[in-house]
């Protein structure tokens, strides 16, 4: 994976909107933690670096719950971009509950 890694070229930019989640294991001897924590500079902060304990550099072999459990955590939706639409909806609603709120109390004056 070396050779994939180190002759790899991009040919067109693309910017991903997703932030980036890197796994390693804590005895990793081939892709240590301290190396890739310099892949913060490339992707410009926009990545979480977790260090698996008790790995090298099969963490999928070596502990596939605690892997299974990270990616759980890390792949689940995310619904920060959806709340302004959200408290726009509740707005909305609670303007029209107000309305026919004060639509019946009018019926009711009426008699």
């Amino acid at each position: 994976d070396c050779l994939a890694y180190e002759s790899y070229r991009l040919t067109k930019v693309v910017r991903l909107s997703a932030p980036i989640v890197t796994f390693c294991g804590a005895n990793d001897r081939i892709a240590t933690p301290q190396l890739s924590r310099t892949w913060r500079q490339v992707a410009k902060g926009r990545i979480e670096h977790v260090v698996v304990p008790n790995a090298g550099h099969r963490i999928g072999q070596e502990q596939p719950g605690t892997v299974a459990r990270l990616l759980r955590i890390h792949t689940l939706h995310n619904f920060v971009d959806e709340l302004g639409a959200f408290r726009s909806l509740r707005a909305a609603y609670r303007h029209m509950r107000r309305k026919d709120y004060v639509a019946a109390a009018s019926k009711l004056k009426q008699g």
